[in-house]
């Protein structure tokens, strides 16, 4: 059983759960440890009973997941994202759309942005040619998280690292989320 089977088989449970009337409650989820190092958990704000496979979210667990935010449009530079993240043992975390072939043979766990977007997320890698309004950007900064980004990432230079320093496999200190911290 692998670990799409996993997401599968959670997926049912929570499902069954919602037709028993057991989604209600503060904080409500369920995880499942794959191995070790990584659990599965159903997102916030999905509700039970529409969950699919795909919306499960894969978490490693000290929190140090590596995120792009999409779309991968050009000006985004998804083609960087992609070099820099090449050989990770674990998913690339996208946001938005994913746009171009060349993430075909790339193991992605697409989210959405909302409650909780930055849970088990340990970087993001913003290789933009340009940002408005970096809304997501600095509520990563506020929370701790540190940004791999270029100078038109429309933060201050104090607020995130030069991309070129990025290394896939020497990433930055575990988060502590609601998601791994329970």
């Amino acid at each position: 059983m692998g670990i799409e089977q996993d997401k599968i088989d959670l997926t049912c449970a929570l499902r069954s759960a919602a037709e028993m009337g057991l989604h209600e409650g503060v904080c409500n989820h369920f995880s499942y440890a794959v191995d070790d190092k990584t659990f599965l958990i159903n997102p916030q704000g999905v509700h039970w009973l529409e969950l699919v496979p795909s919306d499960i979210v894969t978490v490693d667990a000290a929190g140090n997941r590596i995120a792009f935010l999409g779309p991968t449009i050009a000006r985004q530079r998804p083609d960087i994202a992609r070099k820099l993240t090449a050989g990770m043992d674990e998913p690339l975390i996208a946001f938005g759309p994913i746009l171009e072939s060349l993430w075909d043979d790339v193991e992605i766990e697409r989210r959405a942005l909302g409650p909780g977007w930055l849970d088990g997320i340990g970087a993001i890698l913003h290789p933009a040619t340009m940002t408005h309004q970096p809304r997501h950007l600095l509520e990563a900064v506020a929370n701790g998280v540190p940004i791999y980004a270029t100078s038109t990432c429309g933060l201050a230079p104090d607020d995130y690292m030069p991309i070129g320093r990025f290394r896939a496999r020497e990433r930055a200190a575990p988060l502590v989320t609601s998601a791994t911290a329970s």
